[in-house]
C-alpha cells in the first residue's frame, strides 16, 4: 500500500479546474457492469441538492476526481494559462483553470454521476471540477487504487459485488486467496453475512458455481442481485433454483441469437424495464417497450435492436420475461408452496422431493386431477409416474397454500395463515389417490373429518403480494381466490389462450410453474390426449361418498358424549374432595356420606354406560367403513368386467364391418359380369342377323362362272370363325357366373375362396 502511495505521488500532475466537456469517464466502466448505464436515478437526486445548493462542492476535497491527462495535452493546457506545473500541486493558492484545446480527453476515474448531475443544472460559467491529474504512464494497481477511493461516491450495488467478486474467482482462483479479492473485502466491510453467504454460495455448491460462471457472459443478468437472500436461496430446493436459473440463462442467450458481442452489451436498464412483462401477448408491454426502444438498447445499432425486440416478442407469446432478480424475489413464495409438502413427508424443504419418491407407489391406470374434486383414471404409457404425481401435489400447493400453509413466527406485521383442516385433508386424500404412503398422509386422511373441521381460526383470503404487478410469480390475493381453479395439469400443458377470464393470473403462475419444472415433460402430450377420452369421476368413488348428514351426526353423538364424560369426570372428583373435607362429625355425617357414596357409585355406572355407547359408536363406525370399502372392491371388479365387455363389442364391431366390405365387393363383381353378359348378347344377335343377311344374299345369288372364285366363300367362313369365338366366350362367361353364383351362396369362411378365383 505505501509503494502505491509513492507511485502516486511521484506520477502527480497538480490539481485543476477543468471544463465538463472534456471529462472522459471510458475507464470506469470496470467499476459497474458492464454495458450497464450511469445510475440515472442517482444523477437525477444529485441534480436535485445541486439545485438547492446543497453538496454542489467541486473543490472540496473528498468531491474531487482524480484523472490521468496526457503529457503533451497537459503541457499545451500549461502554456495557454501561463502558469507553471509547480503552482499546480499548491495547496496554498488558488486553484487554477486549465483549458484544453478541441480533441483532448481527460480521463477521469471515477465521480460519473456527479459530472452528469452538474452538466443538468450548472450554469455555463460554473460547468467545471475540480480534477487531481495524474500521469498517463500510471501503473494498473495504483489506478485501482485511485478508483477505489470511494469516501464520497455512491456504494456499489450487490449485482456489481457479485459480478467482480466472480470475476476475480474466475480469474484468480487457482493462485489468489479470498483475502486478496478487494471486491469480497469491499463486501465484507459493508456486510459480514453477505460475504460469508457468498463465500459458501461459491465454495460449497458446485453446480451453482457453474451457473453463475454463464452468468458471467451476460453481465446484465446480475442485475437485481440480492446478497442478503443467498441463505435463502441456498435452502431452497436445488432442482427448482437450477431449473429457474437455467431459464434465464437460456431465454437471454436466445434473445442475444449466443451472440458475444450482443451478450456484453445488454444493459441492467434493458433487464429492469423488461423483466416480468409480456411484449408478444401483451399490447401494452408492447407499446411500453417498443416506446423505450432507443433507450434501453441504446448500446445497439437500429437493425440490431429491431432483431432483439422481435426475438424478445416471439418467445413472450405464452411466458414472461425471466431475469435472476425476479427469481431472487420469488424465493420465499415458492418455499412457502414447497413448505406446504411437509404436512405429508417429513424432512427438509431440501429434501422433500427425495423423501416423496420414496414413499411413491406406482399405479396403472394412475390418475389425473381435473377440479378439486374431479379425477380422471388414465393409462400411464410412457409418462414418469413419479414426476406426474409430484406435479399434481405442487399445483394443489400452488392453489391452497394460503389454506394450509405451515405457520411461520413472525416479528413483524404480515399476512398470517392458520391450518383449513378440510382442505387438508383433500390434499392429503389427494396424495394417498396419486400413489403415495406415509404416517403423515395415513394420520390426516383418517383422523375425524367433519364439513367444517378447522383447528384455529378461519383461513385468511388474503395471499402475500397485495402490491403486485405481476413481474414476479407473487399472485394477487383476489385473483388467488377468483382464478386458482384453473391451475390444474391439463390446463398448465394446453395452449395458452389470452382472452380466457383471468389469464393474467394463470398467464404469470403457469410461467412459475414452468420456469420451477422445466419446458420438457416426457410423454404429457400423449398422456393428456389419453385423458380426454376417459370419464371423470369423484375424487373418492361414489362409495365412499359417506352420507355428510350421518357423518356428521355421529361425530356429534361421539362429542356430545365425550363432554358429557369428562363432566361427569369432573363432578365425581368434586364429590370425592368433598367426602374427603367431611371429616369433623363422622357420626352425623355418616348417612350424608354414605348418599354421596351411592350417588358416585351411580355416576361411575352411568360412565361406564357412556363409555360403551362411545365404544358401539365407534364400531359402527368401523362397521361403516368396512362397507365402504367392500363397495369400492365390488364397483372395481363391475368395471373390470365392464372394461372386458368392452373390448369384446369392439372386437365383434371389427369382425362385422369385415364381412360387409367383403359382400359389397361380390355385388359389385355381380353386377359387372351381368353388364359383361349383357354386351355379349347383343354382340352375338348383332351377328347373327348380319350371317342371316349373307345367307339371303347367296341364295338369291345367280351362278358363279365355273373357274372363278366365289366372292362369298371367303366372308362366310370368317363370320363361322366369329360365331364360334363368341360360342366360346359365352360359354366362359356363363362358368365364370356359375361360380360366382356359387361363392355368393357359400358360408362367409370362403368369401377369400371366390375373391380369389377371379
Amino acid at each position: 500500500m505505501e509503494r502505491l502511495r509513492d507511485e502516486q505521488t511521484q506520477k502527480f500532475l497538480g490539481t485543476a479546474s477543468i471544463r465538463l466537456e472534456v471529462l472522459d469517464f471510458s475507464l470506469t466502466h470496470d467499476t459497474r457492469l458492464p454495458g450497464s448505464e450511469p445510475d440515472w436515478d442517482n444523477v437525477e437526486s444529485l441534480g436535485g441538492l445541486f439545485l438547492n445548493g446543497i453538496s454542489f462542492a467541486p473543490h472540496q476535497i473528498s468531491h474531487q476526481i482524480p484523472a490521468l491527462i496526457d503529457q503533451t495535452q497537459f503541457n499545451e493546457a500549461l502554456n495557454n494559462a501561463n502558469v507553471s506545473s509547480e503552482r499546480l500541486k499548491r495547496n496554498d493558492v488558488e486553484i487554477v483553470e486549465l483549458n484544453f484545446t478541441a480533441g483532448s480527453r481527460v480521463h477521469c476515474l471515477r465521480g460519473q454521476d456527479r459530472v452528469l448531475a452538474a452538466m443538468r443544472v450548472a450554469e455555463d460559467k460554473n460547468r467545471r471540477w475540480v480534477i487531481r491529474l495524474y500521469q498517463q504512464d500510471l501503473s494498473l494497481e495504483a489506478i485501482k487504487d485511485l478508483k477505489d477511493e470511494r469516501s464520497s461516491e455512491k456504494e456499489p450495488s450487490d449485482a456489481e459485488l457479485l459480478y467482480w467478486t466472480t470475476r476475480f474467482w474466475l480469474e484468480h482462483e487457482d493462485s489468489l486467496d479470498d483475502h486478496q479479492n478487494t471486491w469480497l473485502a469491499h463486501l465484507a466491510r459493508k456486510s459480514k453475512s453477505k460475504a460469508e453467504g457468498l463465500q459458501r454460495l461459491w465454495k460449497n455448491h458446485g453446480t451453482y458455481k457453474k451457473l453463475i460462471e454463464r452468468f458471467e457472459e451476460t453481465p446484465a443478468l446480475f442485475g437485481g442481485a440480492q446478497l442478503g437472500n443467498i441463505s435463502r436461496w441456498i435452502s431452497a430446493p436445488d432442482q427448482m433454483n437450477i431449473n429457474q436459473m437455467r431459464r434465464v440463462l437460456d431465454f437471454w442467450r436466445d434473445i442475444c441469437d449466443s451472440n458475444k458481442s450482443i451478450k456484453s452489451r445488454l444493459s441492467t436498464r434493458m433487464l429492469e424495464e423488461v423483466g416480468g412483462k409480456t411484449p408478444g401477448s401483451c399490447k401494452k408491454h408492447h407499446d411500453d417497450i417498443r416506446d423505450m426502444a432507443n433507450k434501453i438498447l441504446r448500446n445497439f445499432e437500429n437493425n440490431e435492436r429491431q432483431d432483439i425486440l422481435n426475438r424478445l416478442e416471439y418467445a413472450t407469446r405464452d411466458r414472461l420475461v425471466p431475469t435472476f432478480s425476479i427469481f431472487i424475489k420469488n424465493i420465499g413464495y415458492l418455499k412457502e408452496v414447497v413448505g406446504c409438502l411437509r404436512h405429508l413427508v417429513s424432512g427438509t424443504l431440501q429434501n422433500i422431493r427425495k423423501n416423496l419418491d420414496e414413499a411413491f407407489s406406482k399405479r396403472n391406470p394412475c390418475m389425473l386431477q381435473v377440479a378439486d374434486n374431479r379425477c380422471k383414471w388414465v393409462e400411464a404409457g410412457e409418462i414418469n409416474q413419479k414426476e406426474l404425481a409430484y406435479r399434481q401435489l405442487w399445483l394443489f400447493a400452488l392453489r391452497e397454500h394460503p389454506s394450509i400453509s405451515k405457520q411461520i413466527e413472525r416479528k413483524k406485521a404480515a399476512p398470517k395463515y392458520f391450518i383449513d383442516e378440510s382442505k387438508l385433508y383433500q390434499f392429503a386424500l389427494l396424495a394417498q389417490k396419486l400413489g403415495y404412503r406415509t404416517p403423515q398422509i395415513t394420520a390426516i386422511v383418517n383422523q375425524p373429518r367433519m364439513i367444517v373441521l378447522s383447528t384455529g381460526e378461519k383461513s385468511s383470503s388474503k395471499t402475500p403480494g397485495d402490491s403486485s404487478n405481476y413481474s414476479d410469480g407473487k399472485p394477487l390475493s383476489k385473483d388467488q381466490e377468483e382464478h386458482k381453479h384453473s391451475l390444474f395439469l391439463e390446463n398448465i400443458h394446453k395452449p395458452f389462450n389470452p382472452e380466457c377470464p383471468g389469464s393474467r393470473f394463470f398467464f404469470s403462475q403457469r410461467s412459475l410453474y414452468l420456469d420451477v419444472f422445466g419446458d420438457k415433460f416426457r410423454g404429457i402430450e400423449d398422456f393428456l390426449n389419453a385423458a380426454a377420452l376417459c370419464d371423470e369421476q369423484s375424487l373418492g368413488d361414489e362409495a365412499m361418498q359417506v352420507d355428510k348428514c350421518q357423518e356428521a351426526t355421529t361425530r356429534k353423538d361421539i362429542q356430545e358424549l365425550s363432554d358429557m364424560k369428562t363432566k361427569l369426570e369432573e363432578e365425581v372428583q368434586q364429590l370425592r374432595k368433598s367426602v374427603t373435607s367431611e371429616g369433623e362429625d363422622a357420626q352425623s355425617m355418616r348417612s350424608q356420606f354414605w348418599e354421596m357414596a351411592n350417588k358416585v357409585k351411580e355416576k361411575e355406572e352411568s360412565l361406564e354406560d357412556i363409555n360403551k355407547s362411545i365404544e358401539a359408536k365407534k364400531k359402527e363406525e368401523a362397521e361403516l367403513f368396512e362397507k365402504i370399502d367392500k363397495q369400492i372392491e365390488k364397483l372395481n371388479r363391475v368395471r373390470s368386467r365392464l372394461q372386458e365387455d368392452e373390448q369384446r363389442e369392439q372386437d365383434g364391431a371389427g369382425r362385422l364391418r369385415t364381412q360387409e366390405e367383403k359382400e359389397r365387393d361380390l355385388e359389385s363383381r355381380v353386377k359387372s359380369l351381368k353388364e359383361e353378359e349383357r354386351d355379349l348378347e347383343s354382340r352375338a344377335k348383332s351377328l347373327k342377323e348380319e350371317i342371316d343377311t349373307l345367307v339371303c344374299i347367296q341364295n338369291c345369288s345367280s351362278f358363279v362362272p365355273i373357274g372363278e372364285p366365289d366372292p362369298l366363300q371367303n366372308t362366310e367362313k370368317c363370320n363361322t370363325e366369329t360365331i364360334l369365338q363368341l360360342q366360346n366366350d359365352k360359354e366362359e362367361l356363363e362358368k365364370k357366373m356359375n361360380a360366382l353364383k356359387e361363392g355368393i351362396d357359400a358360408p362367409v369362411g370362403s368369401g377369400a375362396a371366390v375373391s380369389t378365383a377371379f
